[in-house]
């Protein structure tokens, strides 16, 4: 009966050992943590997951070569060769074809 009651003991606190931390892309937060989700703040709750701000992000924009783009939009390289896309990082991603 002892060792049955050990062995209990042993699993309660190693449910309560692994829900003590959060998980969020990759990286493991103890209980009170804070990590940043996009534009809004976390805060690690101790049940495998976290307690978030719930603020919209403002949308991705894209300088390049002089104009604003949003996030998803194509437009044409200054050489009007090449096509640029608005990625959700803000970036500007451009094909790199050889034009003539």
């Amino acid at each position: 009966m002892r060792q049955f009651v050990i062995c209990a003991l042993l699993i309660v606190l190693a449910v309560a050992y692994v829900q003590s931390e959060c998980v969020h892309n990759g990286i493991t937060y103890k209980t009170g943590e804070q990590y940043q989700d996009d534009c809004n703040k976390c805060t690690c709750s101790g049940n495998g997951g976290g307690a978030c701000t719930r603020r919209e992000c403002p949308p991705k924009v894209c300088t390049y070569n002089g104009g604003s783009y949003g996030d998803g939009e194509q437009f044409m390289d200054a050489d009007n060769c090449n096509q640029c896309t608005c990625t959700a990082t803000g970036v500007a991603a451009c094909t790199l074809m050889l034009c003539g």
